[in-house]
């Protein structure tokens, strides 16, 4: 009942926040259990759609991709019966992704040859490296193949292995770990973020002579930050980007927050009397 009270009073009462400066225990609790459900709202699309994509995946391997036999031995791949450069395209939302594979070449290949678009993406299989280039970030990635063990496996070794994936208990697994992951990062990146800012807040309030310690301003931030984190839930369930607009919410409810109510100095119980006078 109490995260319940703590959540509506959370959306709009800023005299409640603050005078929730020294409720750190309920201040904590409150954070961790609207992250996880918030998280979990956010974690609903990707582990609706994994399985269709991973599906999709098996799919088009087994209808685009002809027989071939792979084989890493000393950091080095070897792909045979298929002929090279194999070259395929998948069509994406916001361009090509062409899938790339040249282990025969003798030279240094470069990944963007083999784009015919500035919105072509690229993911290129060479002998010594897995390469990616990202169109929209004009950005690329590359990993070496020498800390990979020797093994060797081919088209049905794969499909296989997805199979595996999609319809058996390995599905559930990597769904749980999926929606740990996103949990942990999003807890670690919101704690890290109200760090930073509460510290910025916490100037401010020692500039005005308000005497909040900066316990107190993370404290009440747990609770304060209810409201970005609703908006930035709803915007990426519709796709939309609030940039910068989740701080400048953050700022205003934390002004109002600390300018609500004026936080006074501990008084003195039973200040000491001043000794009588001695007539002379």
């Amino acid at each position: 009942m109490k995260l319940i009270n703590a959540f509506i009073n959370s959306l709009y009462n800023l005299k409640w926040i603050s005078a929730q400066r020294n409720e750190k225990k309920l201040a904590w609790g409150y954070f961790f259990v609207l992250v996880f459900l918030t998280s979990l709202v956010i974690s609903i699309p990707s582990v609706r759609l994994l399985p269709i994509a991973l599906g999709t995946v098996k799919t088009d391997i087994e209808n685009s991709v002809p027989d071939f036999n792979a084989e890493f031995k000393n950091g080095t791949l070897n792909v045979t019966k298929l002929a090279q450069p194999f070259i395929t395209r998948v069509n994406e939302e916001k361009g090509t992704l062409l899938i790339v594979v040249n282990t025969m070449a003798t030279s240094t290949l470069n990944v963007t040859e083999y784009t015919t678009s500035t919105e072509d993406s690229v993911m290129l299989i060479s002998s010594k490296n897995f390469t990616f280039y990202d169109s929209t970030k004009i950005n690329t990635e590359s990993f070496s193949f020498t800390s990979i063990k020797d093994f060797s496996f081919d088209k049905n070794y794969v499909l296989q292995k997805l199979g595996k994936v999609v319809s058996g208990p390995f599905m559930f697994l990597i769904i749980f770990v999926l929606m740990v992951l996103i949990y942990v990062f999003t807890v670690i990146g919101k704690l890290l973020y109200l760090l930073i800012w509460a510290l910025v807040v916490f100037l401010i309030n020692l500039a005005f002579k308000k005497k909040w310690s900066y316990g107190q301003v993370y404290t009440v931030s747990l609770f304060a930050i209810t409201v970005p984190i609703l908006l930035q839930v709803l915007a990426n369930l519709g796709g939309v980007q609030i940039g910068h607009f989740y701080t400048l919410i953050y700022w205003a409810l934390m002004m109002g927050v600390i300018f609500s109510i004026k936080v006074e100095d501990p008084k003195v119980e039973n200040p000491p009397l001043a000794p009588p006078s001695i007539n002379q």
